[in-house]
Order: C-alpha cells, then sequence, then structure tokens
C-alpha cells in the first residue's frame, strides 16, 4: 500500500483483480538530427476486464504514440520503444516478434483509430474487410466468416446488416462507417479494445451513439478498454479512470469522480477549467496560457511550469516524480497537496 505523500514510480494497482493491460514505464524515442530523443516518457497505467481508462490531454502530448507503441505499431525507422514494459494479460509485448504481433493485433487486442474513412478500405466492401480479418485469426471458413461480419454489424447497430455487408464505406454515413470499425474490432472478440478518439470527427448526436454502444459492448462483453481523447466531457461521460498526460508523461491519474471533483495537478485544473458549460460564465472562456512545449525539447525541471500559475522555483529546477494523492491516485507535482483551486 503507498501512503499519502509518499514517492512512487508508477500508480498503485488494485489488488484484487489482475489488468488485463498493464503499461509500466514506457519510454518512446525518435530520432532528431540522428539523436534518439523521448517523445514518451516513463508512462505506466493498467486497465482491468470491464474497465475504461481514459487516456486525455492536448494534441501532441502522447496520446496516440504510446496507443502505437501498444498496438506494436510504431514504424521501426521512425520510433523505437527505448524502456520499459507493455503486457497483456501478462505476456510481455516489448520485444516480440513480428510474428507474434500479427498473431494478437486484430484478435487479443484491437484498435479503433478516429478517422474511419482512412482506415477501410474504399475498394473493398465492409463485409469482405471483416470477413479478412476474421478469417486470419480463426481457422473458418468463408462462409462462417461473413457470418460472424453480419453479426457483429447487427451487434454495433447496423441496420439490415445482412444487406449492408454488402455496401462499400462511401455508401456509409460518417456515424456507420465508425460503428463498421468497431464491429471489425470486435469480431474476434479481443480482450482489449484501443480508441484513438474515436468520436472527433462526429457530430454530437452520433458521438453520443457512439459512446453508448462503446459502454455496451464493455458492459457486454467484458472489454478493457483504453479510451483516447482530449474532451474532459467524453472523459466524464465513459471512463472509470482517467490518466492526464502533458509533454509525453502521465502527470496525474485518477478515478475519473476524484480527478474532476479535486484535480491534483496544475495542467487538470486548467483543462477542466476550459470545459464548456450550460452555466453561464462572465468573460471569456478560460485558457491555459502559453504553449506546450516542443515533444522532443526536454525543459529543465517540471515541463509545465513555464506555463503553470502556481510555480515555485524548484519547480524549474528538478524534474518532479509521481507522488501518491491517496489510494490510487497520483501526479507529477512537487507540491501534490497544494488545494488548487482558489490558490495563491
Amino acid at each position: 500500500m503507498i501512503t499519502n505523500g509518499s514517492r512512487v514510480e508508477q500508480p498503485a494497482m488494485n489488488e484484487t483483480s489482475a489488468p488485463v493491460l498493464a503499461v509500466e514505464d514506457l519510454t518512446v524515442e525518435v530520432p532528431v538530427d540522428r539523436i534518439w530523443r523521448p517523445v514518451v516518457e516513463q508512462v505506466s497505467f493498467s486497465v482491468r476486464k470491464g474497465e475504461t481508462l481514459g487516456l486525455v490531454g492536448e494534441s501532441g502530448s502522447g496520446k496516440t504514440m504510446t496507443s502505437l507503441a501498444v498496438m506494436g505499431l510504431l514504424s521501426r525507422n521512425s520510433a523505437r520503444i527505448a524502456h520499459g514494459s507493455i503486457r497483456l494479460t501478462g505476456q510481455e509485448l516489448v520485444g516480440a516478434g513480428r510474428r507474434q504481433l500479427d498473431q494478437l493485433r486484430g484478435d487479443r487486442i484491437a484498435m479503433i483509430f478516429q478517422e474511419p474513412m482512412t482506415s477501410l478500405n474504399p475498394s473493398m466492401k465492409i463485409g469482405e474487410q471483416i470477413v479478412e480479418a476474421v478469417r486470419r485469426h480463426r481457422p473458418v471458413s468463408r462462409a462462417e466468416a461473413r457470418r460472424r461480419a453480419v453479426e457483429v454489424l447487427d451487434l454495433v447497430g447496423v441496420p439490415s446488416a445482412a444487406s449492408r455487408v454488402n455496401s462499400y464505406p462511401h455508401e456509409f454515413s460518417g456515424g456507420m462507417r465508425q460503428r463498421a470499425m468497431i464491429a471489425m474490432s470486435l469480431a474476434c472478440d479481443p480482450d482489449v479494445l484501443i480508441a484513438d478518439e474515436p468520436t472527433t470527427a462526429l457530430d454530437v448526436t452520433i458521438q453520443a451513439q457512439i459512446l453508448d454502444l462503446l459502454r455496451q459492448m464493455r458492459d457486454e462483453l467484458g472489454l478493457a478498454l483504453l479510451f483516447i481523447t482530449h474532451s474532459m466531457g467524453v472523459v466524464a461521460d465513459i471512463c472509470d479512470r482517467v490518466a492526464v498526460m502533458y509533454h509525453g508523461q502521465v502527470v496525474e491519474q485518477a478515478d475519473a469522480d476524484d480527478l474532476f471533483e479535486r484535480p491534483r495537478h496544475p495542467y487538470t485544473e486548467g483543462l477542466l477549467r476550459a470545459m464548456p458549460t450550460l452555466v453561464v460564465r462572465e468573460g471569456r472562456l478560460p485558457l491555459i496560457p502559453g504553449r506546450p512545449p516542443q515533444a522532443t525539447m526536454r525543459p529543465t525541471g517540471c515541463a509545465f511550469s513555464p506555463r503553470c500559475p502556481y510555480r515555485i522555483a524548484a519547480c524549474t529546477e528538478v524534474p518532479p516524480a509521481l507522488f501518491s494523492t491517496g489510494d490510487t491516485g497520483v501526479t507529477r507535482c512537487i507540491r501534490p497537496g497544494l488545494p488548487l483551486q482558489g490558490a495563491t
């Protein structure tokens, strides 16, 4: 058990159930002027069966790079895992060969990308793309795989699935294409589903439908869901726990209710204050001042310190470690007990 205020290297884990996906101390580097520099650094989190972990942060914070590392989709020449562990139901994925990863992707772990039109093959019918995914991982006939395609399209709410299985991607609306992507990812009953901003390109009505669908699939199928987003409103809607990323690091992690009630990191507070609400506010919507540093340039001390209204001299001198804020929460701030809202 981690005591409040003590220094920790990674978030505490619930001992009652083993995580389906466990990422520990993950560091991803990219080459800059022939020198490998970190863009994701010391990232740790876990997701359990039937749970949704939200990975949230502004563009460039390292969310998608982290998910690509988990999926084993980093380009060998442009990125590498320099350190850390990624375990899928106890099986180590860092260092696994291409054949082993090809067997796991689409089978035990699957991913929904944020723009289905660029992920689906425009020259193949929706059903054929699902059939191809099923037959890659299951020793079934084409007829059996087609029946599975109809089944999963029906499962995700595509109307008249038996006939729409013959449609091309351009014949589906944006919301239906996203449902088709979800159907393809569920076709082989994965243990883990990674959703990379799956509602970004959709209007709010369709977004709500997709979130309801993902929540239903998680509950009915017992999925471990890693949900990547930049929207705190979406986080509040679907996530059980939240990991907030800034400049390639997890700066706060907590249960969703606790995080929204009392953020422990100034960046998290800034994200919450910038959320649009139904309550009429005086003046302009609050913004986080300044801009995030370049992905490959690590400032001295805390990466958020140039934008932080609560910084002190020590914030610019020493890179902060993770500190416990309770039974399950952690924050990367040297002032973990600071009452942020209303602080001077």
